[in-house]
């Protein structure tokens, strides 16, 4: 099973326990795009899933040289402004994100403070880097 067919399974799984009005159920059947459905899922409050098709997005993007452009930093930058706005000032995490903390520094704040699906995205970007998927 390749990763495409893994997040179609996923989705499928998670599908049926969305309830009949959500806009994120509607937009897995009409297979919208996972950008879409990410965003919609994460308006929705559906914060875990929206985080795994967000790692899943980041799964095909190509490495890049030293000093050129980094789509998974971006992606990781925009993950945390994201986040950043549903965190009170008062957070180990917020404070973190807000100084532009090295990722391992704020993934590890993430999860000592129990913000589990933003520690295991921020985890699994900085997993992709080491692995040559970004700079």
């Amino acid at each position: 099973m390749d990763a495409k067919d893994e997040v179609q399974a996923m989705l499928a799984s998670v599908v049926d326990h969305l309830p009949a009005s959500s806009r994120t159920r509607e937009a897995v059947q009409r297979s919208a795009d996972l950008a879409d459905i990410s965003e919609i899922a994460t308006e929705e409050g559906l914060h875990e899933l929206a985080a795994a098709l967000f790692i899943a997005q980041q799964m095909e993007l190509p490495g890049t040289a030293q000093g050129e452009h980094d789509p998974l930093r971006e992606s990781a930058d925009e993950l945390l402004r994201e986040y950043r706005g549903y965190l009170s000032d008062s957070s180990g995490t917020a404070a973190a994100i807000d100084r532009g903390a090295e990722l391992e520094e704020i993934a590890a704040e993430a999860e000592k403070e129990g913000a589990k699906a933003l520690a295991a995205s921020l985890f699994e970007i900085i997993q992709l880097r080491w692995q040559g998927g970004g700079s």
